[in-house]
């Protein structure tokens, strides 16, 4: 009975609070305390394990994970800095724009995944959208299809007063701060997340065309997604006015780069 009710004290510190299960998984020891695998009960509630088995259970269970992430990190070392970009999104972003973590961690089930479907007929692995016959990795999906491009290109007067330059695919992946104005220094925090907002939402626009594509719906033209774009953009500009004190973003420059994109500038000379 008293091990149901340590057992009942884990799960309910995992469902009701995010820290609990960071407790739970950095500090094994504390769990098998709760849960009564000590010296002296392991011979008790595990009997038939020998002491590298019992022992085994106590180990951290985020070793697989933490070698996995090493390995990705050296792949991409750039990716050693992702947790922090998505920390800061979730606190500036509406909810319901974040698709970047599935993207980062490659959970997108794009077409080039379905090439064990492979028939004589037609090539599942094709990108969806009309008259493009490449393959669909999430570079293609995301960025190197035609209309994203073209999408990206409407969006000109919007990311042009924050980056230096059009960023390749793996910037635009890993939302790099390398790529932000110079003249943005003295609001680097602000414009760093004003650049992963919108980066999120042309993520999330960008999937829900293609997905209209490969059902059959009809797919908005580029320009059309760009408006929406802007217009997604535009309201969490003002969702973070109306929030400024609790997220300390400057009001002055906030407010100017509403007006910014509000009257439309038919430069794209970047905001000073």
């Amino acid at each position: 009975m008293r091990v149901f009710q340590r057992l009942s004290v884990v799960i309910h510190a995992i469902t009701t609070s995010s820290g609990g299960l960071l407790v739970v998984l950095q500090r094994p020891d504390s769990v098998a305390g709760l849960l009564g695998v000590t010296t002296q009960s392991r011979v008790r509630f595990f009997p038939h394990l020998r002491k590298q088995d019992w022992t085994a259970l106590l180990r951290p269970p985020t070793s697989a994970w933490e070698s996995r992430a090493k390995r990705l990190h050296c792949e991409v070392s750039a990716l050693n800095g992702h947790s922090n970009r998505l920390a800061l999104v979730k606190r500036w972003m509406l909810p319901t724009y974040d698709i970047q973590f599935r993207v980062l961690h490659e959970l997108m089930h794009v077409n080039i995944k379905r090439f064990f479907l492979q028939t004589g007929r037609r090539d599942p692995t094709t990108c969806p959208r009309q008259d493009c016959y490449q393959r669909e990795s999430l570079a293609h999906c995301f960025w190197l299809c035609s209309p994203t491009q073209q999408t990206w290109s409407a969006l000109r007067p919007i990311w042009s007063p924050l980056l230096r330059c059009t960023p390749s695919w793996l910037g635009f992946l890993l939302g790099t701060s390398e790529l932000l104005h110079s003249s943005w220094a003295a609001h680097h925090k602000l414009a760093y997340g004003l650049w992963l907002i919108l980066r999120g939402i042309c993520m999330r626009s960008t999937w829900i065309n293609r997905t209209n594509d490969a059902f059959g719906r009809e797919a908005a033209s580029p320009k059309a997604i760009a408006a929406g774009v802007k217009s997604s953009f535009v309201v969490h500009l003002r969702s973070l006015d109306r929030r400024r004190h609790r997220i300390k973003v400057d009001t002055a420059t906030m407010y100017s780069f509403i007006q910014h994109l509000v009257s439309g500038p038919e430069d794209d000379e970047p905001l000073r």
